[in-house]
């Protein structure tokens, strides 16, 4: 039987298990009330994973090529290389986005250098590429570019990159327009502002026109207008050209006119031109010489650069470029003209020798000394015999070499007339030659040198005299011998075909200045 305490005791158990349930069952709304809100969102931090975009620099192109001449336009472009970025965001709701963020060029810096050529630019794109530009140096160069950027992500970082690439300008110019050069002369041209190695032309080519050897040119037979090009040997392309004008020129004596009442001026007249007139020449004093520049082709004499001829003679003033001129000594002596011609690097100098033949005739002179007088004549047909036997071998030119020289070595060679007597008498036969012969000029030059020549070659042998005593006579065998060696040294003088004063032996007499016309 169960007591009253144990069934209170199980309703209060049932009673709190049924409370207990109560609690954990939702509770069935009757009627129109609100659902239950839904869960909160998650919650997230916002922000931004960024890989920033890559840039390169990797080459620069150059147009038309690497290697121009001075004054062309280059045109280089760069060529780039990049890839863009990655950047995720992330917001507090925790959904994401994600761009790709691309490399900003901010400027690029061009620089070039050609020697001492620099040149540089800055540029904010789009506008700097392609960057142009106009060296005014040859040489090796270098073109380069720097680009500044940022990568996307990092706004206040700039980034950079660089290339290079190497070109070459060449160049070639020549300093002078245009120069003369003599038939057969050699001639150069200045270079200016060239770079490397430079080969030379002349055109036209063909016999007898100017060639080159290494950087000279040798002017041929030819003359007139040529045209020299020199042409770079790094770019063949690279040319500049000169003229050259071939030329002859010839300082001629044109004539003489005699101005002495007592000479007869037909000597003058008859006489064939003189010429080249580039060395010794003879010129009775008071009588006039007219120097005539003759230059082939004629068309350069009529159209002469600045200071092309220029004269130098004492006691004269003859303008620059004259053509000609006439020259008038008073008195007997060395004269010297020079004719110089800067532009060939030349000169000519015409040196005149106005003889002195004293003031006594040869008759007045054997008057005056008698005594030794047939001596004086002996020797002199003794002379003339000698040359007259040598002429057929030797030639006339030379035979009166001799016989002059040989005349007074017997006369010094004779104690008894001596070497002053010698010449006296022989000035005094070239005063007649000149006063009552006509005699020429260049004549008595020679004359009175190989005079000279002879009272120095003092040859003697004893023989008995008439009073059976020695006595001291010319050693005639060793006065010849003596004289033919001085002839074929060039010591004694002649008188060539061009009225030109030489040596024996066919040299000039002065050194021979080799200026267009040797």
């Amino acid at each position: 039987m169960k007591t009253p305490q144990r069934d209170r005791n199980r309703v209060s158990v049932s009673f709190v298990l049924a409370m207990i349930l109560g609690l954990m069952l939702p509770i069935k709304s009757s009627g129109n009330s609100d659902p239950p809100p839904p869960p909160p969102p998650p919650e997230c931090e916002y922000q931004e994973d960024c890989t920033g975009a890559t840039y390169a620099v990797t080459s620069i192109g150059l147009e038309p090529s690497t290697n121009v001449c001075l004054g062309t336009q280059l045109r280089a472009t760069m060529g780039t290389q990049s890839t863009p970025g990655t950047n995720i965001i992330t917001y507090t709701d925790c959904h994401q986005e994600t761009n790709n963020p691309g490399a900003s060029v901010q400027s690029n810096v061009w620089s070039v250098t050609v020697g001492t050529y620099v040149a540089t630019w800055v540029d904010a794109p789009p506008s700097g590429n392609p960057f142009t530009f106009t060296p005014t140096n040859c040489g090796g160069g270098t073109v380069s570019v720097t680009s500044y950027w940022l990568d996307g992500c990092d706004t206040n970082t700039v980034q950079s990159s660089s290339t290079n690439r190497s070109f070459y300008v060449a160049n070639v110019d020549i300093a002078e327009s245009s120069k003369y050069a003599c038939a057969h002369g050699v001639v150069s041209y200045t270079l200016t502002n060239s770079c490397g190695e430079v080969t030379w032309e002349v055109s036209p080519t063909g016999a007898g026109n100017p060639t080159v050897s290494g950087s000279s040119i040798i002017a041929g037979t030819n003359l007139g207008p040529f045209t020299v090009t020199a042409r770079s040997a790094n770019n063949t392309n690279c040319t500049d050209s000169a003229n050259l004008i071939v030329i002859r020129i010839q300082p001629k004596v044109t004539s003489i006119q005699g101005t002495n009442t007592s000479l007869n001026s037909s000597q003058y007249v008859n006489s064939p031109p003189m010429g080249p007139a580039n060395n010794l020449l003879g010129l009775w004093h008071e009588d006039k010489m007219k120097i005539t520049v003759e230059i082939e082709p004629g068309y350069v004499a009529q159209s002469l650069p600045s200071n092309f001829i220029v004269w130098r003679a004492s006691g004269f003033t003859v303008p620059t470029n004259s053509l000609e001129w006439t020259f008038q000594w008073n008195s007997p002596g060395i004269r010297i003209v020079s004719i110089s011609f800067p532009q060939l690097g030349c000169s000519s100098r015409i040196v005149i020798d106005q003889p002195d033949v004293g003031d006594v005739s040869e008759a007045e002179a054997r008057g005056e000394d008698g005594v030794r007088t047939p001596w004086v004549i002996a020797y002199g047909y003794e002379a003339v015999t000698w040359s007259g036997e040598l002429s057929s071998t030797l030639g006339p030119a030379q035979a009166n070499a001799l016989q002059h020289a040989y005349w007074s070595a017997l006369m010094a060679s004779d104690p008894f007339v001596g070497a002053n007597a010698a010449i006296y008498h022989t000035t005094a036969h070239e005063y007649s030659n000149k006063f009552y012969e006509d005699g020429h000029a260049h004549d008595s030059t020679s004359d009175l040198h190989n005079n000279a020549v002879g009272a120095g070659v003092i040859h003697m042998t004893q023989q008995p005299g008439n009073d059976g005593n020695p006595t001291m006579v010319p050693d005639r065998d060793a006065i010849k011998s003596d004289l033919l060696s001085k002839l074929n040294a060039g010591v004694l003088w002649i008188v060539d075909t061009n009225r030109v004063v030489i040596k024996s032996n066919g040299e000039k007499i002065y050194a021979p200045s080799n200026c267009c016309w040797e």
